[in-house]
């Protein structure tokens, strides 16, 4: 997954508590940010279809992590945060979360 930005635009690299490591191409923004905390990323229930905010996109892409943080967007109410398990997780698109999000033996396969 990689996409590309805007030519007038530096893309900077993020750190994630002080151990990961990724540049915003690697997590699919397409915008210069300075953390996490300040993106909206919303995924898609792979069996209901419905859209999730997710609160915390650093619990998404943590692999030792097994569910999230989210509220669903459904109807013009705010819904209460609750837990959703990233197995049942996708894009938007469509496409599956990458296994190096679910998988912490990922490098050592």
């Amino acid at each position: 997954m990689r996409c590309e930005a805007a030519p007038d635009k530096e893309l900077k690299p993020l750190s994630l508590k002080g151990s990961l490591v990724a540049d915003s191409n690697w997590i699919g923004i397409t915008v210069a940010v300075t953390s996490l905390s300040q993106i909206i990323m919303l995924v898609k229930d792979r069996e209901d279809q419905t859209l999730i905010q997710v609160m915390n996109p650093e619990e998404l892409i943590d692999p030792f992590k097994q569910q999230i943080q989210g509220r669903q967007k459904a109807g013009q109410e705010v819904q209460p945060t609750r837990a959703f398990d990233k197995s049942r997780l996708i894009f938007p698109s469509g496409e599956t979360l990458p296994q190096c999000w679910m998988d912490p033996e990922y490098h050592t396969e």
